[in-house]
């Protein structure tokens, strides 16, 4: 596991606790759930909620993959979008309205697509966080099984601009909220973009890493 951390943090790390799912975490759950209802956050995602909206329709059944702490499946929910959602991590999943917890699938893409009987969706959206934690197999294995599905009818990708990991490539970068000091920094690793996090006040190193991949979209009507 040594390649998934920064090696300026490799020494430090021996204090630490290693998380290596970073979304799995209560503590950085909870940083996740902070630093995303930040405005400056918000504003720098390019206002994905608007786009979202405005390509589809509050009678379709919609499927968010990787809902997480809830930052676009709220914002639905509460609109009265017919919205569901799936989510493996139940640290991020306290984050989920109350009232639509019911909604939320705790399982992966991959759990999903040998269930998929679970759920007949008309829209599946994809925010960028999420759709770089899948590999290219998993995620095509999961699209054929959509395909397949005669309700099926749109999906929307949102991917992170290449440029902001070239930018951030090996940059550390630290930052203070609620009373404990964060380090963190991207680093591009192989077909991967791994992203390290140090909490001082939890004495904790998590790890997120990231797919860098394409896939012809055309060819999955054909395999």
């Amino acid at each position: 596991m040594d390649y998934l951390i920064y090696p300026p943090f490799y020494s430090k790390s021996k204090s630490l606790t290693i998380v290596k799912d970073f979304y799995q975490d209560k503590d950085f759950a909870a940083y996740y759930n902070t630093v995303t209802s930040l405005n400056e956050f918000n504003l720098s995602q390019n206002n994905d909620y608007n786009y979202y909206t405005s390509n589809i329709s509050k009678d379709s059944k919609i499927l968010e993959i990787g809902s997480g702490n809830g930052r676009i499946f709220n914002q639905l929910f509460e609109e009265n979008y017919n919205v569901y959602g799936l989510e493996p991590s139940l640290n991020m999943s306290t984050y989920i309205n109350s009232k639509a917890k019911s909604r939320i699938f705790h399982m992966t893409l991959q759990d999903f697509t040998r269930n998929s009987k679970l759920l007949d969706p008309n829209v599946v959206i994809i925010p960028a966080t999420s759709i770089s934690l899948f590999n290219t197999t998993d995620f095509e294995n999961f699209l054929r099984t959509l395909l397949k599905k005669s309700s099926f009818s749109t999906i929307i990708f949102d991917f992170l601009k290449p440029q902001y990991f070239l930018q951030s490539n090996r940059k550390i970068t630290t930052i203070n909220l609620d009373n404990n000091t964060y380090y963190y920094v991207n680093f591009l690793f192989d077909n991967s973009i791994i992203f390290n996090i140090i909490s001082t006040k939890h004495k904790k190193l998590g790890i997120s890493q990231k797919f860098i991949w394409y896939c012809t979209l055309s060819s999955l009507h054909t395999k």
